[in-house]
């Protein structure tokens, strides 16, 4: 799934391109209500919230859009005008185009396309409920975000750093990535993490996820199940968790042993 930082590059990437501009087409698979309320249009603004993109039109209209597990943005030059009938051949749902003179943004294989009224985005079910954007470090205030975290008192710190209600943005290559930066085990339960320590984990997703806005870094244990730790050189192992949509986590036995093993985790 795009996390925080794939998305934000996306948003960049589109108001460089479209900001200020009118749309002169677009077409969705949500369907021609869509459409309607974007063309002629001018985009004002884009943002992003966690995983979740918004283009802000100058009619009122919010576009929101969240990628899910296949989705991507992309921009790109249009050679030629694209319909809503060309599109229906090329492009999986969801999808979404925006054009305006020889410019084109794509949005592809998407779980969430809809138009909304921007006087009524608070109500959202699913945008008001996020928490901070873990790319916007001014808004991580350490007493808040500790006490959403403290709401899930039964959850493993590797299921709450998923948990878009705490902080958005993070997503499974960041949740492995931080969990070895900070030697934390992935199923270690929330409740044997001090709020410091609880801070501080939120506060490495930050940093690093920040640090990969410009340039890729490497990663550590992501997807390298049955490779020696780049560190240590033990195996890095890998298994399925959560309850409601488990994730593969990975990790590094040694740089982060058990809970049982290990002193409670602290800031």
């Amino acid at each position: 799934m795009p996390e925080g930082d794939t998305i934000w590059r996306a948003a960049r990437r589109i108001a460089e391109s479209l900001r200020g501009r009118m749309i002169e087409r677009a077409g969705s698979s949500a369907g021609p209500a869509v459409a309607s309320r974007v063309e002629g249009a001018t985009l004002d603004d884009v943002e992003t919230r966690g995983k979740h993109l918004l283009l802000y039109l100058s009619n009122g209209t919010v576009v929101h859009t969240h990628l899910g597990m296949q989705g991507r943005w992309r921009v790109n030059r249009a050679r030629r005008p694209m319909s809503v009938a060309s599109a229906g051949g090329v492009l999986e749902p969801k999808w979404l185009f925006v054009e305006a003179g020889e410019t084109r943004a794509v949005c592809e294989h998407a779980a969430v396309i809809e138009a909304l009224a921007g006087r009524d985005l608070h109500l959202h079910p699913v945008l008001r409920g996020l928490g901070p954007d873990v790319l916007v470090p001014s808004d991580l205030d350490p007493a808040k975000t500790v006490a959403r975290a403290r709401l899930s008192p039964t959850a493993t710190i590797g299921e709450l750093l998923l948990d878009q209600r705490v902080v958005a943005g993070i997503g499974n290559i960041y949740r492995c990535e931080t969990l070895f930066v900070c030697g934390a085990d992935p199923a270690t339960p929330t409740d044997r993490i001090d709020d410091g320590g609880l801070r501080r984990i939120i506060d490495t997703a930050s940093r690093l996820m920040m640090s990969n806005l410009e340039r890729r870094s490497a990663q550590w244990v992501y997807k390298r199940g049955g490779l020696p730790c780049k560190r240590c050189g033990t195996r890095i192992l890998s298994a399925r968790l959560g309850v409601e949509k488990p994730r593969t986590v990975y990790w590094c036995p040694h740089c982060q042993p058990t809970w049982e093993q290990a002193e409670p985790f602290t800031g």
